[in-house]
C-alpha cells in the first residue's frame, strides 16, 4: 500500500481545488504553490490504479506553462511534479 514518504524527491505536497463528478472524473480547478493561487486552464489526465497523472498549462502573474501533477486517491493526496 502507498504511504506519504513514498512519493519521489522530486513531489511536492500541494493543495488543490478540483471538481469531481458521479462518472468520478476529476477536473483541477486551482492549486497553491508558494503561497500563490495558480489557474489552472486546461489539463489531460491519465488513471493508472490509484493515481490520476494531469499534465495541466496554467497560468500565473501573466504566463503560462505546462505542469504536472498527481492525486493519490487512497490517500487523498495531490503533488507537484518538479521539472
Amino acid at each position: 500500500m502507498l504511504k506519504p514518504h513514498d512519493f519521489n524527491s522530486n513531489e511536492n505536497k500541494i493543495q488543490v481545488i478540483a471538481s469531481f463528478n458521479k462518472n468520478q472524473d476529476i477536473k483541477p480547478l486551482y492549486f497553491k504553490y508558494n503561497e500563490k493561487t495558480i489557474t489552472i486552464l486546461s489539463c489531460t489526465c491519465e488513471k493508472s490504479h490509484s493515481i490520476y497523472s494531469f499534465k495541466c498549462r496554467v497560468e500565473s502573474e501573466g504566463y503560462t506553462k505546462f505542469v504536472n501533477i498527481r492525486y493519490y486517491i487512497k490517500l487523498c493526496i495531490w503533488t507537484l511534479i518538479a521539472n
